[in-house]
């Protein structure tokens, strides 16, 4: 039997064995506050201090973009999460959990101040920045 016949001969019993998990199967949402299932693809949110101060919380990735288990299952990078927020949406809905800044007079000051300044996060300070173009560096890069 040659290497592919014995792959294919193994995976079949593997696959009856329930070693695999299919698509039958009911996914297993995370726990609150459990970010394992993202950090598998997204390791640099582990330390990402938007990401990191939010799961110290139990505030897990899935609080904010859903179970996403079509995005988790595909290994192509081609599925988003179930939800992603535009700029026009980050401070809204940010402000569902932080009703207001606490220093709200020390944001408009700073975006005035520092008007067309880079981020240590990549970001452009300008009079629209939205709270994550200063929290944080909550990006994903696309692939190449």
């Amino acid at each position: 039997m040659n290497g592919l016949a014995r792959a294919t001969v193994l995976a079949a019993a593997l696959c009856a064995a329930g070693a695999f998990v299919g698509a039958q199967q009911e996914a297993v949402p995370p726990a609150p506050g459990d970010n394992s299932f993202c950090l598998v693809c997204h390791i640099n949110f582990a330390e990402e201090d938007l990401a990191a101060r939010h799961v110290a919380k139990g505030i897990a990735c899935t609080t904010c973009h859903g179970d996403s288990f079509d995005h988790r299952d595909d290994e192509s990078h081609r599925t988003p999460p179930d939800v992603l927020y535009g700029r026009a949406e980050v401070e809204p809905f940010c402000k569902g959990c932080h009703e207001a800044h606490k220093s709200p007079g020390n944001v408009e000051a700073y975006r005035l101040a520092h008007k067309g300044e880079t981020r240590p996060n990549g970001r452009t300070i300008r009079r629209t920045s939205v709270c994550t173009d200063c929290h944080g560096v909550h990006v994903v890069h696309p692939t190449k």
